[in-house]
């Protein structure tokens, strides 16, 4: 018997014992957890949408997701590894400028946010052997090799993005019936790439002793 030290060479590798730390729920006021096993996403989804870092056999990411919100704004941070070997982040900060003015449905819930994700070392192309140059497409050249974890190795570069959104509920009838309209633009920020989408969210609960929830969401 022996431990395979190939499968513990890393930080990350010995934060995969930690399978799930979680102190709330995704939509509750204060939301904390420290997984390995659900997909996260920030927002709406225009810049990170169900993310799940844990597809590689050769290599464990564990994440952290951290909400919280208030009356009158919030905001929700991700990390996809706590270690820092991988640098996927985002961060999103909102505010209902109504929600001291008025307790109507539209002007409570009217909502200004402003998001942000990165992936600080996105690989942006495969290197050439014995040389720190990109292999082009089309390219007869060899690539250099693999990493440690298996993974082609690349030239790293760092993508950003940044957006605006906003949100109000137009409809809510007790913990049955919640209703939104929302809008989203986001920019990368090294590139003139850009997008834009808005849509409804519909939050239906059915049940007492047994709770039933259906979520539906039309999109452009």
């Amino acid at each position: 018997f022996f431990i395979r030290t190939e499968e513990w060479d890393q930080p990350s590798d010995f934060a995969k014992l930690i399978r799930f730390l979680t102190i709330g729920r995704k939509e509750d006021r204060f939301y904390f957890s420290i997984n390995s096993l659900r997909p996260s996403t920030l927002g709406h989804g225009q810049l990170i949408s169900k993310y799940q870092g844990n597809i590689d056999l050769n290599r464990s990411l564990t994440g952290l997701t951290f909400d919280a919100y208030t009356d009158h704004g919030g905001f929700q941070l991700f990390l996809n590894d706590i270690t820092l070997q991988n640098q996927l982040l985002g961060a999103l900060v909102f505010f209902k400028p109504l929600s001291v003015v008025s307790n109507a449905l539209m002007a409570k819930s009217l909502s200004i946010g402003v998001e942000y994700a990165a992936d600080l070392k996105a690989p942006k192309c495969l290197l050439a052997q014995d040389s720190d140059t990109c292999l082009e497409p089309g390219s007869t050249g060899t690539p250099i090799g693999r990493d440690t974890h298996g993974l082609p190795l690349a030239k790293k570069t760092t993508v950003q993005a940044a957006g605006v959104s906003i949100e109000m509920k137009v409809l809510k009838q007790g913990e049955n019936v919640d209703l939104k309209l929302y809008g989203t633009y986001h920019q990368f920020l090294e590139d003139e790439g850009t997008g834009m989408a808005g849509g409804a969210l519909a939050r239906l609960t059915f049940g007492k002793s047994w709770m039933h929830a259906l979520r539906i969401r039309a999109e452009y």
